[in-house]
């Protein structure tokens, strides 16, 4: 209303006019608090949703790691296709270079046992063809193999060394016993085998 023809503020106006000539709220209050409350909201129902999906995962993970052990798990049928080595020549009275004729056979077991430090470790045997026995194929100082970063096993029973790339069906065997020992001789030679592995 006006009085002697001035207009005078209204008391709304008055109050919105405080506090520095800033008014205390403005028609953009309620629209941001829509939009904090939808982001709190979604939020809210993302986590929730982690929470339901953490289970799953984890037993995702855990199937995972299963069948990865479980793939590794099995008999082998192996079998040497080339043979090489060195053999003392009693006409020169050297030792020379040579080609063996491929022999070694054996049986490749891989059992998993146990995964430590997230690390998986396998029990494996080698049964020579012919014996019944099955000789423990044991990494150096401990009793049970693990599958190193290649995927490869490594492995040694008393005499051999061995390593297996099961996925190739591959593997390399050594006897390096002989010609260390100072004897001039063809008895006891060493000899590096390499040859194929199928499931069975």
């Amino acid at each position: 209303m006006s009085v002697d023809g001035q207009s005078r503020p209204s008391a709304v106006h008055s109050i919105v006019a405080t506090k520095g000539h800033e008014p205390l709220c403005s028609q953009n209050d309620g629209a941001i608090g829509i939009k904090d409350n939808w982001w709190q909201v979604w939020v809210e129902r993302s986590m929730f949703r982690r929470i339901l999906l953490l289970p799953f995962m984890a037993t995702m993970t855990f199937a995972v790691s299963f069948a990865q052990q479980q793939s590794k798990d099995g008999i082998y049928s192996c079998a040497a296709e080339t043979s090489g080595g060195i053999f003392y020549n009693n006409q020169t009275k050297k030792w020379e270079g040579t080609g063996f004729r491929p022999l070694s056979k054996f049986v490749l077991s891989v059992k998993y046992v146990r995964t430590t430090t997230d690390v998986d470790e396998y029990a494996v045997t080698v049964m020579p063809d012919g014996s019944s026995d099955a000789l423990a194929c044991t990494a150096d100082r401990t009793p049970l193999v693990q599958f190193d970063e290649l995927d490869f096993l490594v492995c040694r029973t008393k005499f051999y060394s061995y390593k297996f790339n099961l996925k190739a069906g591959r593997f390399v065997e050594a006897y390096l016993m002989g010609y260390v020992n100072g004897q001039d001789t063809n008895d006891d030679t060493p000899v590096l085998s390499g040859g194929v592995c199928t499931k069975i």
